[in-house]
């Protein structure tokens, strides 16, 4: 079980600068509190080339990865995955998202709350066809800095 609450008033230090350098250029991150918790966007340099990344602590519903197995049959996609000891789900809305370069990922962190990760990539962009692997790193560098947080 992770802790999320060192991070709510401070979403975007979930990713360090040099994480989110490694993965694609990005302008500066931009928080705010969304309806499943505290979200950060790290929005495209170059919205053609780049990948934008947003992150949800979905601390509001108090149910973990429960509520997304509930909405199982709303997704076209519904791939389960673990990272790092926890286990995740790409759930979206299309059977195709993740070869459109959009991919929507939750992992459980504990049973009330989850991290919400999703990437856009265009196509040309070398994330394109593979934003869901690219959610599943991301999701490692989150989990290795909330453990370095405790």
């Amino acid at each position: 079980m992770l802790d999320l609450k060192p991070f709510e008033t401070k979403p975007c230090e979930l990713l360090k600068p040099e994480q989110v350098a490694s993965l694609t250029r990005a302008e500066p991150p931009e928080s705010k509190d969304g309806i499943l918790g505290p979200e950060c966007a790290w929005p495209a340099v170059d919205p053609v080339r780049d990948t934008r990344i947003s992150l949800t602590l979905n601390v509001k519903t108090g149910e973990g990865l429960e509520g997304t197995y509930r909405r199982r049959s709303n997704f076209g996609q519904f791939k389960e995955f673990r990272v790092a000891g926890y286990p995740g789900v790409h759930a979206n809305e299309s059977e195709k998202a993740e070869g459109m370069g959009n991919c929507g990922s939750r992992i459980g962190v504990s049973d009330s709350t989850a991290l919400l990760i999703i990437v856009q990539a265009r196509k040309g962009n070398p994330d394109y066809s593979t934003s869901c692997r690219l959610n599943e790193k991301i999701a490692e560098m989150m989990i290795q800095n909330l453990k370095a947080a405790k």
